[in-house]
């Protein structure tokens, strides 16, 4: 083969691996644009990360004052507190603090959906304070109350919301972020076909439910001092008059395989030991089916009708 021919050869092996490219990213587009016009329940599940700002309180972070951005999709403003902006009384004698996680925070859902919204348009004259922040857990809201409630002596009731995964450590900012990382906070950001793939293959409301499950059953180190973390609130509030509630909130997959308590058990044990008043929320979402009550695929954050359950249970409570 002359010289010629090999680059002729050459050029005819660049133009198809061209070719192949453009076809697989139009074919790619297309099925995105199918995806999103077909399943539009499909949420995206990235968190702007400009919208963090470390050590609001002590070494726990926070979000940005009187800022905007897009978590799981949906646009999030914030007040000038630091918390996400609710409708709530300019006016009042009384208030109550909100503990909770992304799932409290209410990532996916318009903020007069969300169950703090929900409970506050209730109670026209309390002040709810929602200081939820994605990615919170115990250790971060020990740090919220020590913060935040001496300076505001109008606080009479405390509820943390509890996750199973808030036994994780502090929220920190991390700026050491992979390509890979990169390239996936991408696709959650802004494909549903990638989110509807993950979730057809890999079930990661499962993964995630029997991961934390077997951390619980195994009593993994650094359970303990987040427990202690939510008797220290106990503590408090004890000291200052406030009361103290815990909402046990499930996962899908304990739901849809009607099983896999032992978190609840253990928690509930160790609230009762403590004398830490509680609430299990697992017989509540037990009604209907269990992808009802969350977003698409999602584990733990809830839809619009988990939040409506949450608030309908814990408003019994409150009242």
């Amino acid at each position: 083969m002359s010289k010629v021919q090999r680059l002729n050869k050459i050029q005819q092996v660049s133009m198809y691996v061209v070719y192949l490219i453009l076809a697989s990213v139009v074919l790619l587009v297309a099925f995105e644009y199918v995806i999103r016009i077909m399943y539009p329940q499909i949420n995206y599940q990235g968190n702007q990360r400009s919208m963090f700002v470390e050590n609001r309180f002590d070494q726990t972070m926070g979000l940005k004052l009187n800022s905007s951005g897009e978590f799981f999709g949906k646009e999030v403003s914030i007040d000038e507190y630091g918390f996400r902006e609710m409708n709530s009384p300019s006016e009042y004698d009384k208030s109550w603090l909100f503990l909770g996680d992304s799932v409290t925070f209410g990532v996916g859902i318009e903020k007069d959906e969300i169950f703090p919204q929900l409970i506050q348009d209730e109670f026209p004259s309390i002040k709810i304070w929602n200081t939820a922040v994605v990615g919170y857990s115990a250790l971060d809201y020990i740090n919220v109350v020590r913060n935040f409630v001496p300076e505001h002596i109008d606080v009479e009731e405390i509820v943390l919301f509890f996750c199973l995964n808030d036994v994780y450590g502090n929220l920190f900012l991390n700026t050491d972020v992979s390509a890979g990382e990169k390239a996936t906070a991408f696709l959650k950001s802004n494909s549903k076909l990638y989110m509807l793939l993950k979730n057809v293959f890999f079930d990661r409301s499962r993964v995630y439910a029997l991961h934390d499950v077997g951390f619980y059953e195994k009593q993994e180190a650094g359970i303990g001092k987040h427990l202690d973390a939510i008797a220290n609130i106990k503590q408090i509030a004890d000291q200052l008059n406030i009361r103290f509630l815990v909402v046990v909130l499930p996962y899908e997959y304990q739901l849809r395989v009607k099983g896999l308590r032992s978190p609840q058990l253990l928690l509930a044990k160790y609230f009762k030991d403590n004398n830490i008043e509680s609430l299990d929320l697992y017989d509540d979402f037990s009604v209907r089916d269990s992808k009802v009550y969350y977003l698409y695929g999602d584990a733990m954050h809830l839809s619009s009708y988990g939040h409506k359950v949450v608030a309908s249970r814990v408003l019994q409570e409150l009242k």
